[in-house]
């Protein structure tokens, strides 16, 4: 971008301390000079906030600012994340967790495309490092999603951004008045802020900016998560008048295994041969919450 405007980076931890400071440090080198690092944590005492002092950041907790700034306490992602936001000087908004730091050309992969001014969101690319085999392989699942997102660009619209690896634009989070933070207990915060920024007119697209997931769950842990995010995004899909698309998830899947070679080719490693199996496995698994829940209210 040409007059290099101030983004605001805004840090998510809950207990990250074995990792934040390579989050942060990855930030600070990135080679985007003009930026501004906000900490947001639940706790006060989150001993992740100890590592987070030695770099010129600002702290905030959900607990002990929440009132202050919000008029309410409050806890839980969605609300760290719209407490983030508010508390930034920038126009621009970026999100990187605690267990996700940053490639060097991370700010600029991502700020090209704001010279459109109907851009309201960005989102990049995770590279998994994880314990499970399989979950390291989804790293093929983001790259395949990124094929997906420029071939449908011409003609449709990213229809949910991640959180932990995005830029926001300010006026996009002010039109819709930021997130729920009814939904900060639970998953897919930023699932709702997508759909609601989106029906304002904002277009969301997808970069190749990477940045590199410390995934600690197991295969098993992870599939159950997925299986309990199946009610809470049926709670969001009826909240925002959606439903989930089959036809687009069976697209990302051809596309993405036709693509397969140069999704192993970018990401560097024959795990991301894998990515389909876990990214079905995800896909049924929630599907079975949503089954299952529709079949307790009737």
């Amino acid at each position: 971008m040409k007059d290099e405007p101030l983004v605001s980076v805004v840090v998510i931890t809950h207990h990250g301390q074995n990792i934040i400071g390579k989050a942060l440090s990855s930030i600070f080198d990135a080679s985007y000079p003009n930026k501004e690092v906000i900490v947001v944590a639940n706790d006060p005492d989150d001993p992740s906030l100890e590592v987070a002092k030695e770099f010129p950041v600002r702290i905030y907790s959900s607990e002990r600012d929440g009132g202050r700034i919000l008029g309410e306490k409050g806890r839980g992602f969605g609300y760290q994340r719209d407490l983030g936001w508010r508390v930034a000087r920038g126009e621009l908004i970026a999100y990187c967790d605690s267990d996700k730091p940053i490639e060097k050309e991370w700010f600029n992969k991502m700020l090209k495309h704001f010279d459109n001014p109907i851009i309201g969101g960005v989102t990049g690319i995770d590279e998994i490092n994880s314990k499970s085999l399989l979950l390291t392989g989804m790293t093929g699942y983001s790259w395949a999603l990124y094929y997906t997102s420029r071939l449908l660009s011409g003609f449709s619209r990213i229809r949910m951004i991640k959180g932990a690896n995005t830029i926001w634009r300010r006026g996009a989070l002010e039109q819709v008045d930021g997130f729920d933070r009814k939904l900060a207990d639970g998953m897919g915060e930023d699932t709702d802020l997508s759909y609601r920024i989106i029906k304002k007119g904002w277009v969301l697209l997808m970069a190749d900016a990477v940045s590199y997931h410390y995934e600690d769950k197991s295969l098993r842990e992870w599939l159950m998560q997925r299986k309990k995010e199946g009610s809470y995004s049926r709670r969001i899909y009826n909240k925002n008048e959606e439903k989930p698309s089959v036809l687009l998830t069976l697209y990302i899947l051809i596309i993405g295994i036709l693509l397969t070679p140069k999704i192993c080719w970018n990401s560097r490693s024959l795990k991301s041969l894998l990515w389909p199996l876990p990214f079905i496995g995800a896909k049924l698994f929630r599907l079975s919450g949503l089954l299952s829940k529709e079949t307790r209210r009737s």
